[in-house]
């Protein structure tokens, strides 16, 4: 079986974000085991693991999917944090609310990854620095904010630096796409506190991850797509 690599965090650097106190750079270097977020109610620790998800597959929380619209009209996209989810948390009286980024360090594999996203509404994925045997790469494409970029034909998306950043991710994750880095991200590496998505949880449910990851990843790729293709019709004429 192929093997298949996921993110190892090594940094995140939080810069000018006024949710914190005074909008100072936060900088914390992860440890190999157990890393403990902890504080009173709303300080900010749930958007601090959301600015982790966010520093590594964007604002997205779930992968491709159908929904239908009032006109009966299917809409083919990937499930997202609304635009404003950093930002409507800054306070509007900080003078450098429009530099907030978050940077983030992560390796795959061998492979490191040194991300830079802005915090205000556009989303822009600003910088990716990739390093591989010492050698520095800074990958080159077109910015664009996310809720435009998602709303770009797939066709033509890939002038975009986003685009070239889920190609990198993706080749070196050894997945089959980006959706499947979403997938792993926020269903195995991040569940809720119901634990309902987590990889051992026994329960029968159609859509467990459990039935995701064989269906995904001990058949045949071709059958797979068509199981989600499938998948994702039944559920938009369900709907």
């Amino acid at each position: 079986m192929d093997e298949r690599y996921l993110p190892t965090l090594i940094s995140i650097r939080i810069s000018n974000y006024s949710l914190y106190p005074n909008g100072l750079d936060l900088q914390y270097n992860f440890v190999q085991g157990l890393n403990l977020i902890f504080g009173g109610n709303g300080i900010g620790k749930t958007t601090f693991v959301n600015l982790i998800r966010y520093g590594l597959i964007g604002l997205y929380t779930n992968e491709f999917d159908f929904t239908r619209t009032y006109q009966g009209r299917a809409i083919e996209k990937r499930k997202a944090l609304p635009p404003y989810y950093f930002s409507s948390r800054m306070h509007p009286e900080f003078t450098d609310n429009d530099k907030a980024e978050v940077t983030i360090i992560f390796k795959i594999n061998q492979i490191e990854f040194e991300v830079t996203r802005s915090l205000t509404d556009d989303c822009l994925l600003k910088k990716v620095i990739v390093t591989s045997n010492g050698k520095k790469n800074e990958l080159e494409g077109v910015q664009i904010p996310q809720p435009k970029y998602d709303r770009t034909p797939n066709s033509s998306r890939g002038i975009y630096l986003p685009f070239k950043y889920e190609e990198a991710v993706t080749k070196h994750t050894n997945l089959y796409s980006f959706d499947d880095v979403i997938l792993f991200v926020t269903k195995i590496l991040y569940f809720d506190e119901g634990h309902e998505a987590i990889i051992w949880d026994d329960n029968k449910k159609e859509d467990s991850i459990q039935k995701t990851l064989f269906s995904k990843y001990l058949i045949e790729k071709g059958l797979d797509a068509q199981r989600e293709e499938a998948s994702r019709q039944a559920k938009y004429y369900n709907s």
